[in-house]
């Protein structure tokens, strides 16, 4: 979810390099949103027809994307385990309370 990559991008220090192509796709949204102000090359063939993504740069967070962070909390889970570069981790179930 692009929500969990901003509120871990407000964290860390900027500029941040993003390796990953599934965070690469989520900063693609957050840009578009006008969230981010990012450098995001375009996928590239590689040897063996598979294709390839160069790294992403970040350089801000944009003051939308500040109250963005400021307006929705962030996941239930513990996104200060995360680093650029690194996937996310699995979302948990939403809680289902028992009626008994």
């Amino acid at each position: 979810m692009p929500l969990e990559l901003l509120h871990a991008l407000a964290r860390a220090p900027l500029p941040v390099r993003i390796t990953d192509p599934g965070d690469i796709d989520k900063l693609r949204a957050l840009q578009a949103a006008g969230q981010v102000r990012a450098q995001i090359p375009p996928a590239r063939q590689g040897l063996g027809g598979q294709e390839e993504q160069p790294p992403a740069v970040v350089f801000e967070i944009t003051r939308l994307g500040m109250m963005a962070v400021q307006t929705f909390r962030p996941p239930p889970h513990d996104p200060a385990a995360w680093a650029p570069g690194m996937p996310l981790p699995a979302a948990q179930p939403p809680f289902q309370a028992s009626l008994r």
